[in-house]
């Protein structure tokens, strides 16, 4: 019998899974979890360990871009659902957690904003507020 190690990149593994389900939120863990126990069917293959890597949730302060208003990147929706995530995920069977770091990198313009600028649609951008752009890390 052949033991297998899966290794996944947290973050595509949510975008995929949620692409693939249609929908604007994040799979609950047990879809996931049994998702990746899934991929070991064979007769001859048995799971040794799930390594999942997720960038720890941001837990930074900053300023938004054109308000300055400050934004608390710990209380969003993604970093409450990341920590769950983290947590209980590394209490499963055959689930090693590697953390890597989640860098605030700066702010940039939603696509669909700067695909209307780069069309001409929006030429005055002082315009533009907070909603158009989008936490780059």
């Amino acid at each position: 019998m052949k033991k297998v190690a899966i290794i996944v990149d947290g973050q595509f593994l949510l975008h995929r899974i949620r692409d693939a389900q249609s929908s604007t939120q994040y799979p609950n863990l047990e879809d996931q979890y049994n998702f990746l126990t899934n991929l070991i069917n064979s007769n001859d293959e048995e799971l040794f360990r799930i390594f999942y890597y997720q960038g720890s949730p941001n837990k930074q302060t900053v300023d938004k871009p054109i308000s300055k208003d400050k934004i608390n990147f710990s209380e969003s929706q993604i970093n409450k659902y990341s920590s769950n995530l983290i947590t209980e995920l590394s209490n499963k069977d055959f689930v090693a957690m590697r953390l890597g770091d989640t860098f605030f990198r700066g702010w940039k313009l939603k696509n669909p904003v700067l695909e209307k600028i780069r069309k001409g649609i929006i030429k005055d951008t002082s315009k533009l507020t907070d909603d158009d752009f989008t936490p780059d890390f």
